[in-house]
C-alpha cells in the first residue's frame, strides 16, 4: 500500500507538468515524421539504372547460331529491367564508348565466347550485369546441353526464347521491410524512451532538494518501498507518453508495428526500467540535478547513434558496427525490428536481460547511495 501510495503521488507529480510531457510526445513525433518524410529515397529499395547503358554486337558468324537469337531475348529482359541496351556498329565503337565512360558495358558475342568490358566508375551496376550475364550464359548452356538430346527442348533452344515448359519458375514472396517512416518511428520511440531517465532524475533530485525524502522516511515505509514507489511512477508517466507516441505514428502517419504487441510492449517495458533506473542512479550519484542531465545529455546521443537510431547500423563501418554490440539501445532496436518484421524472437531475450541487467545495477548504486544522501 506504501508502494501504491508513492506510485500514485509520483504519478500525479509528473503527469501535471504538462510542459515536460508535450516535449517527450511532440519531439518524437516531429522527428517520425521530418526523417520519415526526408529519408524516404533512401529505404525506397527503388534503384534506377536508366543512366548506365549497355553496348553489345553480335560477330557476322554467330548471327546465324542460337546464341545471337537467345542473346536478343535478353537483351529485351535487361531493358524492361532498367538498363538500356544499344546495339554497337562495331568492336571498337563498343570498346571505346566503355572507355569514354559514355557506357557501363559492353558485351562482344561470338559463336563460341562472350566478352564483357566494363568501366569501373560503374563498379556497382557493372557488378549486376556481370551477374546476369552470368545467368544468361549458364542458362543457354544448359539449354543447348539438353537440347543434344533433342525433342520440344532443341526448337525452344533455336528460337532463342528459352522458355520451355520443363522450366518452373517460382518465387517467393519477401517478407515486409521497414520503410523510413516506419525505421524511424521504432528508432525514435526507443530514443525518446532514454530521455525517460531526465523523469527519474528529475523526480528524485526534487525529494532530495527540498528534503522531503527525509519526512517521507519518518513514516513507517521502508527505503526500498520509496526507491520502488518512485521508480515504477515514473515508468507509469512514460508509459503513457508512449503509448501516445505509438498510436499517433501508426494511426496518423502509417508506421507499422506489427501485431504482437505484447513482446513489443515487453522490449520497450525493459529499456524504460534501465533508462528510470539511470536517471534514479545519477540523482544520487552526482552532485546536483544541472550535473546529471549533463551526463544524460552527453551519454544517451552516443547510446542512440551506435544503436542505429540516426542511421542503420549495416551502413556504418566494421568498427562502427563493433562498438554498436556495447549499446543497449542497439540489442532493443534489433529485438523490436526482428519482432516487427521478420517474426524473429532471437534477439528478445539478449534485449531484455541486457536493459534489466543494467536496471538492476543502478538500482543497487542508487540503493547503495541513498543510505548516506537520505539520513
Amino acid at each position: 500500500m506504501n508502494t501504491l501510495q508513492i506510485i500514485l503521488k509520483e504519478f500525479k507529480q509528473h503527469i501535471r507538468d504538462w510542459q515536460t510531457n508535450g516535449i517527450m510526445m511532440l519531439f518524437p513525433i516531429l522527428l517520425i515524421a521530418v526523417l520519415g518524410a526526408a529519408l524516404s529515397n533512401a529505404f525506397s529499395g527503388n534503384l534506377d539504372f536508366s543512366h548506365v547503358k549497355i553496348l553489345y554486337t553480335v560477330s557476322q558468324s554467330a548471327a546465324s547460331q542460337p546464341v545471337a537469337k537467345a542473346f536478343e531475348a535478353f537483351s529485351r529482359q535487361v531493358s524492361r529491367s532498367g538498363f538500356p541496351v544499344e546495339q554497337a556498329e562495331s568492336v571498337q565503337d563498343g570498346i571505346s564508348g566503355v572507355e569514354s565512360g559514355s557506357y557501363a558495358c559492353y558485351i562482344s558475342i561470338s559463336p563460341d565466347n562472350i566478352e564483357l568490358y566494363e568501366n569501373k566508375r560503374y563498379t556497382v551496376e557493372s557488378g549486376i550485369v556481370r551477374l546476369m550475364l552470368q545467368a544468361f550464359a549458364l542458362r543457354f548452356n544448359a539449354t543447348e546441353a539438353i537440347a543434344v538430346r533433342g525433342g520440344p527442348i532443341q526448337s525452344a533452344s533455336q528460337s532463342g526464347t528459352m522458355d520451355a515448359s520443363y522450366v518452373n519458375s517460382q518465387s517467393l514472396s519477401a517478407k515486409r521491410s521497414p520503410g523510413s517512416m516506419d525505421y524511424y518511428a521504432v528508432t525514435m520511440l526507443t530514443l525518446i524512451i532514454m530521455y525517460g531517465a531526465l523523469v527519474g532524475m528529475g523526480g528524485m533530485r526534487m525529494e532530495l532538494t527540498l528534503k522531503t525524502s527525509n519526512r517521507i522516511l519518518c513514516a513507517p515505509l521502508h527505503r526500498w518501498e520509496f526507491l520502488a514507489g518512485k521508480v515504477l511512477g515514473s515508468l507509469l508517466t512514460i508509459a503513457v507518453q508512449m503509448t501516445i507516441v505509438i498510436a499517433f505514428s501508426h494511426f496518423l502517419l502509417g508506421a507499422y508495428w506489427g501485431h504482437d504487441f505484447g513482446t513489443i510492449a515487453l522490449v520497450v517495458l525493459s529499456e524504460s526500467i534501465m533508462a528510470v533506473s539511470i536517471g534514479v542512479a545519477l540523482a544520487f550519484l552526482l552532485p546536483s540535478g544541472g550535473a546529471a542531465s549533463a551526463v544524460l545529455n552527453a551519454v544517451i546521443p552516443l547510446f542512440v547513434f551506435f544503436g542505429g537510431g540516426y542511421i542503420p547500423i549495416n551502413t556504418m563501418g566494421p568498427a562502427v558496427q563493433t562498438i554498436s554490440a556495447f549499446s543497449p539501445l542497439k540489442w532493443v532496436n534489433q529485438a523490436l525490428f526482428g519482432v516487427i518484421y521478420d517474426g524473429d524472437y532471437s534477439a528478445v531475450g539478449t534485449a531484455v536481460f541486457a536493459t534489466c541487467s543494467l536496471a538492476a545495477l543502478f538500482i543497487g548504486l542508487a540503493a547503495l547511495r541513498s543510505r548516506k544522501e537520505i539520513a
